[in-house]
């Protein structure tokens, strides 16, 4: 089972998390070719890992675990070389005098060194836990019925955001996190040419499934919303595009709240230029591939499921 898939940031390497029925194969694994072949990076035969994170710069790679023996013993694996080796670092720390039995790094803060950030989830609560690597214990930085989706820094301000399923938080120079009404919800942060953007709740209130933030991030402008999805274009006839394109657009527009009709009144119109074979058209000017409407159904279920989920936990909601 692949527990976490990540790119590394600086070389082209791609890094898998990886548990196995028995615990024998369970560990890091790294492919420099594509992902056509795997090599053992780290070797954790007697844990369960939980998540993996990687720094900005490549450098730090963090592993969360809990062995494999009963009592579960949370761990910390970290590697300040890139992969190269690590160290194991064992956490005692407990919440309200429960053991962490899920903890899983959320994000690496790209200007404190060795600062990092985890979630724990203990039933409903999910806590947001401050580990300086290798010198101190667990700080608990916040506590909330909602689940931990994604942490950023703002690069205009000593802001650190924290996206939820059900908003956003913010700490300012190193403070409490308190509540941010910028947002519904929030899945992702990403800096882009010192631009701030989050991948946001795509209905109502944000209507925004990629939001650009101000500088201080007490607002946001929509940059893309699901319906705002445009049908194939790129898709010669013949290729697989053609192929597939056209069908995912057919089938998953109408999710995405793009509204189509038929093209001429029938069910099999003139092929489109490019070679787009699109039985129904949404009378938008051509755009990004169909493809991407299957990725973005896909996106947009799961962050529906998790806040469905989240609601029904604080009992907001019946599911």
């Amino acid at each position: 089972q692949i527990l976490s898939l990540v790119a590394d940031p600086v070389k082209p390497r791609a890094w898998a998390l990886a548990s196995s029925s028995d615990s024998a194969s369970n560990g890091l694994f790294y492919s420099d070719d594509a992902g056509f072949t795997w090599k053992i990076g780290y070797a954790m035969p007697d844990h369960l890992p939980t998540g993996l994170r990687i720094s900005d710069d490549g450098q730090t790679l963090l592993i969360g675990s809990v062995t494999g023996t009963l009592p579960r013993q949370p761990v910390l694996h970290a590697s300040s070389d890139g992969g190269g080796k690590f160290t194991a670092q064992a956490l005692t720390y407990q919440i309200d005098g429960q053991p962490l039995t899920f903890f899983s790094p959320l994000w690496i803060d790209p200007k404190v060194p060795g600062r990092s950030y985890h979630q724990v989830r203990l039933d409903s609560l999910n806590v947001l836990l401050r580990i300086d690597i290798g010198s101190g214990t667990p700080v608990e930085a916040l506590r909330t019925m909602s689940i931990l989706n994604a942490m950023g820094r703002n690069p205009t301000g000593e802001q650190v955001l924290v996206g939820t399923t059900m908003g956003v938080w913010v700490s300012k120079n190193d403070g409490a996190f308190t509540p941010l009404g910028t947002l519904g919800a929030a899945q992702c942060f990403t800096v882009h040419n010192g631009t701030f953007y989050a991948c946001a709740w795509n209905y109502a209130p944000d209507k925004a499934a990629i939001a650009r933030l101000s500088g201080d991030a007490s607002s946001f402008t929509k940059v893309f919303q699901f319906n705002d999805t445009q049908s194939p274009v790129a898709c010669p006839a013949g290729t697989p595009a053609a192929n597939i394109c056209p069908m995912v657009w057919a089938n998953y527009a109408d999710q995405l709240g793009v509204i189509l009709t038929p093209g001429d009144g029938g069910t099999t119109p003139p092929e489109k230029p490019g070679g787009c074979s699109v039985s129904l058209a949404s009378g938008r000017a051509p755009g990004a591939p169909g493809v991407m409407a299957s990725l973005a159904i896909l996106l947009a279920l799961r962050i529906q499921a998790r806040r469905r989920k989240s609601l029904s936990a604080s009992g907001r909601v019946r599911v």
